[in-house]
């Protein structure tokens, strides 16, 4: 066919090796860019690749024809293109290699920014302080953080079935509106209209504990429904409330390396389950005990109250002054505090620019907060976040936000903005 016969001339002709060549480079261009991350997209780059693919049959069809009509000068320009494909390759791949174990390239970002005179930028603090918090709940486990571990081992936890039976029953929502205000717990929306609550017990103040405690709290909106039977209370695999044993077992594990041993409880009940774990130097089930109790009484304290009041937090937790956004870190790794108060509930999410171009740089997710009719309480939301544009030691000026997005379906509003001196991560 004529097309077919046109297409392998022009694949044996010594043009199609220097085709190879081009397809070659403008390969490795895309290939260094991807990687570096400056904003080549992906079908670009695989086009290129194809090209280097097509390039090189051609130049294996052209290599062929040209030994056979034994044409040495097109036979050497079809040889060279294909050790350039040999060479793009093996270059690509050291690269990829050099990047994925000895860290990125820079990426050059906000080397060429200068901040203008006059603006008013704020340095990023070295930590955020943790927040002092009084909770009468988990002061036991806090002296038992300042003390040695005893020689007896607790191997079971006690377990109040209905006690925590009778938590499900009271309004989901008021405990749901204090997790949101608390400043120690995070929030985040899980599927299916869950909400789930994480916490790390602070030990920063105490001496020389020996356990380290997460408690995580998952929040469910409904009632259970015979299609979708809620699980009864208890632990994995376990039985209803009703048959629990007054004290459950406690399986210890080791990790080997740093000497930790670790265990986990779990209660799981129709509107709430509580996940506790525990990491320390010895297999005493004393903490994990404590936290329990103080879970349940902290949670009890609150359902008990029958109403939401800014009194249920802990002396603390509410701050007061104008909306803030504080900033800690360096090198691209901050965390970030926002104090505020929407006046409604809702959520909120962060985003940052580069000041002078109004690049974007950041954008988080949605995230619940506490909200009062009392305009002067703020509350705090903690995040930690990574901002890849730039490289450490690359200062330019950022204007942090943090936007508001009512339940009600309003739109959204911007509740503060504050402008910073920031580094980037390196990739």
């Amino acid at each position: 066919m004529p097309f077919t016969s046109s297409l392998s001339r022009c694949l044996q002709s010594p043009w199609a090796c220097v085709a190879g060549l081009l397809a070659n480079a403008a390969a490795l261009y895309a290939v260094l860019l991807r990687l570096l991350d400056t904003g080549v997209i992906g079908p670009l780059s695989s086009a290129l690749l194809l090209c280097v693919l097509l390039a090189t049959v051609g130049m294996t069809r052209a290599l062929r024809a040209q030994h056979r009509a034994r044409r040495r000068g097109a036979q050497l320009v079809a040889a060279l293109s294909i050790l350039g494909t040999v060479i793009v390759s093996l270059w690509s791949i050291v690269v990829a290699l050099g990047a994925a174990f000895l860290g990125a390239l820079p990426d050059g970002f906000g080397r060429d920014i200068d901040i203008p005179p006059g603006m008013v930028l704020r340095e990023p603090a070295p930590s955020l302080e943790p927040v002092a918090l009084d909770e009468p709940a988990y002061r036991p486990l806090l002296r038992l953080a300042d003390a040695a571990p005893p020689p007896a081992r607790w191997s079971e936890v006690r377990f109040d079935a209905q006690a925590w039976a009778a938590l499900t029953q009271r309004d989901t929502e008021l405990l749901l509106r204090y997790l949101r205000s608390h400043p120690g717990w995070r929030i985040q929306a899980g599927g299916g209209g869950e909400m789930e609550a994480r916490r790390s017990i602070d030990f920063a103040r105490h001496r020389s504990h020996w356990f380290d405690i997460e408690v995580v709290v998952l929040l469910r909106s409904g009632l259970a429904t015979e299609s979708h039977p809620a699980p009864a209370a208890g632990v994995p695999g376990g039985e209803p409330a009703a048959g629990l044993p007054g004290r459950l077992p406690l399986a210890f594990e080791s990790d080997g390396q740093g000497g930790l041993h670790h265990a986990r409880l779990l209660i799981d009940m129709p509107r709430l389950r509580i996940s506790l774990r525990q990491s320390s130097r010895w297999p005493d089930g004393q903490p994990l005990q404590h936290a329990l109790d103080g879970v349940a009484a902290e949670l009890g304290h609150v359902l008990a109250a029958g109403r939401w009041h800014s009194g249920l937090l802990p002396p603390g937790s509410v701050a007061s002054g104008s909306p803030d956004i504080r900033l800690a870190g360096g090198a691209g790794a901050f965390e970030i505090e926002v104090a505020a108060n929407p006046g409604e509930a809702g959520r909120v999410y962060l985003k940052a620019f580069e000041a002078t171009r109004n690049i974007e740089v950041l954008a988080t997710a949605r995230r619940p907060i506490g909200w009062s009719g009392q305009g002067a309480e703020l509350f705090r939301l903690r995040e930690s976040v990574l901002v890849h544009a730039g490289d450490p030691g690359v200062y330019y000026p950022a204007r942090f936000e943090a936007w508001f997005v009512p339940d009600s379906g309003t739109a959204e509003r911007k509740l503060v903005e504050v402008l910073y001196r920031i580094d980037g991560w390196q990739k």
